[in-house]
């Protein structure tokens, strides 16, 4: 079982664990104070069950906290690996959502193009690559585009 799995697992449990416990044991003191001989037995069992789930509880929380959270980010797939889809749905995506257009681009190597997309005012910016077979994955994100010039050329006599 992996770290993600793992953390949610503990959180999952020890808030479980918390609830049934207090609410056990808010049971067992509504029964006794209703009983006519006071149920002392039961109740008592029934307490020290509620304590025990609390206790647990409490204790798969503490573990949760306690895994640190770069090993459960470890697991997490690379960047471009969860952001990919198809070119034309990314790129309409990226317009609807933060008005993004593709603003220039170059090869990166035989199978493979880069896209750069930008929002008009240069606040967002997307780095894309895009593979022959039209799978595009981002590989870069971020805010405030400054947009330059290409260097002029010098001219040839």
């Amino acid at each position: 079982m992996g770290f993600l799995a793992l953390s949610v697992l503990l959180l999952l449990a020890g808030g479980l664990m918390v609830t049934v416990g207090v609410v056990m044991g808010l049971l067992a003191i509504f029964a006794g104070a209703n009983h006519p001989t006071g149920g002392n037995d039961t109740i008592g069992c029934v307490l020290k069950g509620a304590v025990t789930l609390i206790i647990a509880g409490i204790a798969s929380l503490i573990l949760f906290v306690l895994i640190p959270s770069s090993a459960r980010a470890a697991e997490a797939p690379p960047f471009a690996m969860r952001f990919c889809a198809p070119w034309d749905e990314l790129k309409r995506s990226l317009a609807r959502r933060y008005h993004e257009v593709p603003i220039g681009g170059g090869v990166v190597d035989r199978s493979t193009i880069a896209r750069l997309l930008a929002s008009p005012d240069g606040a967002t910016w997307t780095l894309v690559t895009i593979d022959t077979s039209g799978m595009a994955c981002m590989k870069g994100t971020g805010t405030g585009w400054e947009p330059g010039q290409l260097p002029i050329r010098e001219k040839r006599t």
